[in-house]
């Protein structure tokens, strides 16, 4: 047993959680509603193979094979919930031209998508050339600057409109033009009045950062390069810059930091839970920070115990990124991943 899963079983084991809690809890996940605002991506996986050097310059020649489409950013978060069986609302810009056909098909009513969009705004959207399995180039498509004033208050009334349909509420901001500071501020106002849980979920655009923004929420996560950012340390350790970023963002519940192959700090008012990644052999790593995180809202509850959660979604994570892009997980497939993992753990059954 490695040493990962020696420290998960004293966790579940101190918590007293059993393999039938576990995976009635992933049963269960369908129960959740909930309501995703934020920047949407597009990922583009490309196979090409390897034809090999140019004549006249020293240029790689690659022949395309195929191309897959994956939803990303705040579509990613939509897909990872409704898959489930998670009842599920995006609110976001899309495009009108472009691969809005492609996304639809992703989508085939799995969940409700509320798109906005404006005049030469794209979608945004990331190509990843794979070339004979290694990742040779990435090209982007975006436009970054914010929204028009009249589609925020578009996207202000509807959000309050729908709000009252869903418990639990995720922004996922990845710093691609709409979520600019005047609309969090009215979404954070809109969703502490309607006393609704808010998670947040915001990402380093280029070397900026807005964590700032979201003074007062419910969650928050970060890794730990926008952890020491944002506090603009990079000599402490990270638990003592994540309790120190808890309380100048006075949140409300948690933090959480995320260690990639090393795990996870979960910090709360009071104390913090250090969890080990589980070791698996890592295909794609991409998307599995939104699993992760999409996996904890969906099995956190007013009186759940937080390494259950933890587990469950480090489970969820870390089977992703055994799978090439950024596919959801499924219900089935998490169970049987997670049979396997608790095969080799000695926790009690019922």
């Amino acid at each position: 047993m490695t040493d990962q899963l020696k420290t998960i079983e004293k966790l579940l084991n101190k918590s007293k959680i059993s393999k039938k809690e576990i995976l009635n809890e992933i049963q269960s996940l369908d129960k959740n509603n909930v309501l995703i605002v934020g920047d949407f991506i597009l990922d583009i996986y490309t196979k090409c193979t390897a034809l090999g050097k140019t004549s006249k310059t020293p240029t790689l020649s690659v022949k395309k094979i195929s191309s897959d489409f994956f939803l990303g950013g705040s579509g990613l978060f939509a897909n990872l919930t409704s898959t489930v069986g998670a009842k599920t609302q995006l609110i976001t810009i899309l495009s009108k031209f472009g691969n809005l056909k492609e996304i639809k098909k992703i989508i085939d009513r799995k969940f409700k998508v509320k798109i906005f969009s404006e005049i030469n705004r794209p979608t945004t959207s990331k190509e990843r050339f794979w070339v004979d399995g290694y990742k040779l180039l990435q090209v982007d498509i975006l436009e970054n600057h914010h929204l028009m004033n009249k589609t925020e208050k578009k996207i202000i009334i509807y959000f309050e409109e729908q709000i009252k349909n869903y418990e639990k509420i995720i922004i996922s901001d990845s710093r691609h033009g709409m979520m600019s500071s005047r609309l969090i501020k009215k979404i954070i106002n809109i969703t502490k009045k309607n006393k609704k849980l808010l998670f947040v979920d915001s990402q380093i655009n280029s070397s900026e950062g807005n964590l700032q923004n979201y003074y007062g929420v419910d969650i928050v996560s970060a890794n730990e390069r926008e952890l020491r950012m944002f506090m603009k340390n990079q000599k402490n350790t990270v638990e003592y810059l994540g309790r120190s970023m808890f309380k100048k963002l006075k949140l409300k519940k948690f933090l959480i930091i995320s260690l990639a192959d090393k795990g996870l700090i979960l910090f709360t008012k009071e104390d913090k839970i250090n969890f080990p990644a589980i070791p698996v052999n890592s295909i794609d790593p991409i998307g599995s920070g939104d699993t992760l995180l999409s996996f904890f809202l969906l099995t956190l509850k007013k009186s759940n115990n937080l390494v259950l959660s933890l587990f469950i979604s480090s489970c969820a994570a870390a089977h992703s990124t055994t799978i090439m892009g950024t596919k959801p997980v499924s219900k089935k497939n998490l169970i049987n991943f997670v049979d396997n993992v608790l095969n080799n753990l000695n926790i009690k059954n019922d």
